[in-house]
């Protein structure tokens, strides 16, 4: 990040830590990260740059959800955002449709369509050609991988079947006059195999389930919540007047950490946390409610002006 000004470059640095949590598909969090990216659509460039990137790294399973965050703000923001994804767009698609399993080629297959009036239509076709010239590459190399597979074990499967004929005959050997014996209750793994996770334990296990849900669904929350603390960082720096977007997220940063707080333990490390972010939310919004109630007080002032005026007139 190089010739990025100070301010940019840690915005963009805190931007890509908040890219770390978006590893499976969760609207909370694009919708976040999307909201992050409005406020900082002076850096628009940088934030696109820095999500390419994070797709390019990517192991295969993790782009998908990453190309839907660049597919959220196109759709949401567009402007300077759409215009700077365009150009980078056919290369981004091309390169995770390579690498990304069918399913996901079916799931990019999808999302193109939904791109009519999101992109110039000139570069909708690019990304289509671009998709299937590599899916013309990703099937060659796919039949060559296939040719391989039936040439080449061909080969070590008759090694491993003489090496267990050998063990076999070994075996025979010297253990023929030796019969079989179980102890009582005794069963060989193959047989217990099934029997391992009695029905008491089997049941155990899917009442564990919930909670891993409920931890699931925890997680995504704070997530959510770390993207509007820096939504909300970002707007008090910038020192803009709160408009209704603005009240909506301190508002549903009080919400998150009243719902997280109650899920921890009082006198904990998590619960002097949230406390301490819950009276960070709340003296935002005290403030932003006080700004409005002096807009409000500003309007009705001038209105009167205006009525006065407009008496003295007639």
């Amino acid at each position: 990040m190089s010739g990025l000004s100070g301010v940019e470059k840690d915005a963009i640095a805190a931007y890509a830590a908040e890219l770390e949590a978006l590893t499976f598909n969760s609207k909370p969090i694009i919708s976040s990260l999307t909201m992050i990216a409005e406020e900082l659509l002076p850096y628009a460039r940088s934030v696109v740059a820095v999500i390419e990137k994070k797709i390019n790294k990517a192991s295969p399973d993790k782009k998908l959800p990453l190309i839907y965050l660049l597919d959220s703000i196109c759709k949401n923001l567009a402007g300077a955002y759409s215009e700077e994804v365009a150009r980078k767009l056919p290369s981004i698609m091309a390169s995770a449709y390579i690498a990304c399993t069918p399913k996901v080629r079916n799931a990019l297959d999808f999302l193109v369509t939904t791109w009519n009036g999101v992109f110039p239509p000139s570069v909708v076709r690019e990304v289509v050609r671009e998709m299937k010239l590599a899916a013309k590459e990703a099937a060659q190399s796919s039949a060559v991988a296939d040719r391989q597979s039936r040439t080449q074990p061909k080969s070590a499967h008759a090694t491993a079947k003489a090496a267990q004929a050998t063990r076999e005959v070994k075996a025979a050997r010297e253990v023929k006059t030796v019969p079989e014996v179980k102890a009582p209750g005794y069963e060989s793994p193959e047989e217990s195999w099934e029997l391992e996770v009695p029905e008491t334990r089997k049941r155990g296990r899917e009442e564990e389930a919930p909670p891993a849900q409920e931890n699931a669904a925890t997680r995504a929350l704070v997530v959510e919540l770390q993207g509007l603390m820096l939504q909300v960082q970002l707007r008090v720096q910038s020192q803009a007047a709160p408009d209704a977007h603005f009240i909506a997220a301190v508002a549903r940063g009080v919400a998150l950490c009243q719902a997280l707080l109650a899920q921890t333990v009082p006198g904990s490390a998590e619960h002097t946390l949230m406390s301490s972010n819950l009276r960070d939310f709340l003296y935002v919004q005290q403030q932003v409610m006080a700004q409005e109630q002096q807009r409000q007080e500003q309007q009705r002032q001038q209105q009167l002006q205006i009525q006065q005026q407009q008496l003295q007139q007639q």
